[in-house]
């Protein structure tokens, strides 16, 4: 119990106040949390308090003595005894160190609340860090789609060439417990790219698990890493994600959603016209039909709100208006909870919630595009000037596949 009052302006006795914290020992360890002993600390005789100061003294330059025998993860050696190590990380743009916790002036406050910033906060030797920067590295410089993919976040900022907002990407890194040199394409299994593009999540998928299987086969209980790295800052950045699914799981999860979006949606098709994308001549498609999307497509599907029933307005003058707008969506995260991938039993209030956001974005589009399709066939849309061209076209078959996933998600 700790009892502690103020003095007022007149000497007199201020407000009182009691503390009483109650805390556990346990067997062959110190019976005070660090934040317990330096709350103790604060109200104990002089003597102490000095020998208190001179502890956060040290701490400029802590000795093994400062630390438990081993580091954190259980090795032996010399200690980190300075900033850790900084990998350069494509997508987020820049260096990153592994472990960010910054004590100078400009830092935080929370950074020092416990008095443990920079390599204090996690203990590890030096030969660790340095495993742990080549091994990041050597994930990171490897053909992207491998090991790493810039994937959507749900979010977007605002470009400050162009003061236009532009999507906020995140760096997805995977691979294989046993087999982390593993060729096939892993990453692209989960994104598809910077935009709504026409890849196939079919062809992306079936690479990977064709690949997969032959490591299951040869070490059935192997998992797949997932980590998903967001910049939060200039030099920090945090995992955002970190699940590691049975590999058995994924290539379920891979037929299931192919399955869902293909079987489990209205017999539809549409006219896809002719365009030019990014200097490549796309041919005219007659009779496309719902393609299952790729994990961060459905990101970029439900971080639109489309309007006027999708259609680029006619002949608008000033200003160019878009069909859709900008808001933020759901992460990567809750997607993989949606193929049963993460956050066991989350994968129906993670469909109530996606249906819910296609009705209200997605809608406007679907109602549109098909609306105009059966009311003047399904040639409507094409050339340059007219309200539905391929994109639009495309992320409407999407978004019907998508439906079907999350329906059949809920046993419809």
């Amino acid at each position: 119990m700790i009892i502690g009052g103020t003095t007022g302006k007149s000497g007199k006795q201020g407000k009182m106040s009691v503390l009483l914290v109650f805390d556990v020992d346990h067997v062959e360890s110190n019976p005070y949390r660090p934040s317990i002993r330096s709350l103790a600390m604060k109200v104990l005789p002089t003597n102490l308090k000095r020998e208190r100061q001179t502890r956060i003294q040290r701490r400029s330059k802590p000795s093994q003595s400062h630390f438990a025998k081993r580091s954190i993860f259980g090795a032996e050696g010399r200690y980190l005894e300075e900033p850790f190590p900084q990998v350069k990380l494509p997508v987020l743009g820049g260096y990153f160190p592994l472990v960010s916790m910054h004590s100078d002036g400009q830092a935080a406050k929370c950074n020092r609340r416990y008095g443990l910033t920079e390599y204090t906060v996690a203990p590890v030797n030096v030969q660790e860090s340095l495993n742990m920067q080549d091994a990041l590295n050597w994930l990171v410089t490897r053909s992207e789609g491998t090991t790493w993919r810039g994937v959507a976040s749900g979010k977007f900022e605002v470009d400050p060439r162009t003061h236009k907002k532009r999507e906020k990407r995140d760096l997805l890194l995977v691979y294989v417990d046993e087999k982390p040199e593993l060729d096939a394409r892993t990453a692209s299994y989960f994104g598809s790219g910077s935009e709504i593009t026409e890849a196939q999540f079919e062809v992306d998928a079936k690479a990977v698990c064709d690949a997969l299987d032959g490591v299951v086969r040869e070490y059935p209980q192997s998992k797949l890493n997932l980590f998903l790295i967001r910049k939060v800052s200039d030099g920090q950045a945090q995992v955002a994600l970190a699940e590691a699914p049975p590999v058995k799981d994924v290539l379920k999860a891979a037929e299931w959603w192919q399955q869902a979006g293909r079987d489990n949606v209205p017999d539809v098709s549409m006219y896809l016209p002719e365009e030019t994308s990014n200097d490549q001549k796309l041919s005219a498609v007659d009779d496309a039909r719902p393609l299952a999307p790729h994990p961060d497509q459905v990101v970029r599907l439900l971080s639109h709100q489309w309007v006027r029933n999708g259609a680029l307005p006619q002949g608008s003058r000033g200003k160019p208006q878009k069909a859709s707008q900008e808001i933020v969506g759901p992460g990567l995260g809750e997607v993989l909870a949606l193929m049963k991938l993460r956050m066991e039993g989350k994968c129906e209030t993670a469909a109530m919630r996606m249906v819910d956001l296609v009705i209200r974005r997605l809608g406007p589009l679907l109602i549109g595009v098909f609306g105009a399709q059966h009311a003047y066939g399904p040639r409507r849309a094409e050339g340059q000037h007219e309200p539905f061209p391929r994109t639009s076209r495309n992320t409407a078959l999407r978004a019907v596949a998508l439906i079907g996933i999350l329906l059949d998600a809920l046993g419809s």
